[in-house]
């Protein structure tokens, strides 16, 4: 699915670029939030593919748009810098989600072996990535197309 909505991405170029950050980013939200609601003991793989689906989705969509939208604003002469400085910033943004997110579980998770205890520990650790979400949907609502020589055509 993500290689799926990675190969549109690139299929439509540089259009729509702001409207396919905040579509993405809402697939990634309610990916999250779906999984939260399905992730219960015993969960089968079927249970949990459609909010996995949304999650690719969105990863494909925004992750593809914010680099042709963030990469636009830099000067071609300096362009390889500018993708190695993104993709540096995308690792460590990865390094971190990953890391509150795991605090949070064995936060809420403590000294428990019950598996409801970590399903209880999940259904919290997803509150950050859908929180977060959420904000990005609000924030990429203020994305404007961008003007000038450098727009694209």
């Amino acid at each position: 699915m993500h290689h799926g909505f990675l190969s549109f991405s690139g299929l439509i170029g540089n259009r729509h670029l702001e409207l396919r950050v905040t579509f993405g980013f809402v697939l990634l939200m309610s990916g999250m939030a779906l999984l939260r609601v399905t992730a219960v003991e015993g969960a089968s793989l079927p249970m949990i593919w459609a909010p996995l689906a949304l999650v690719g989705g969105g990863v494909g969509l925004a992750t593809v748009a914010l680099y042709h939208l963030v990469l636009q604003t830099v000067p071609q002469s300096v362009a390889g810098a500018g993708s190695g400085a993104l993709q540096a910033f995308q690792q460590i943004g990865i390094a971190l989600g990953i890391a509150l997110a795991g605090q949070v579980f064995f936060a809420s998770l403590g000294t428990e072996t019950d598996p409801r205890a970590f399903v209880a520990a999940l259904k919290t650790a997803l509150l950050l990535p859908v929180g977060l979400f959420a904000t990005l949907v609000i924030a990429s609502l203020k994305l404007k197309p961008l003007e000038g020589p450098d727009a694209p055509a």
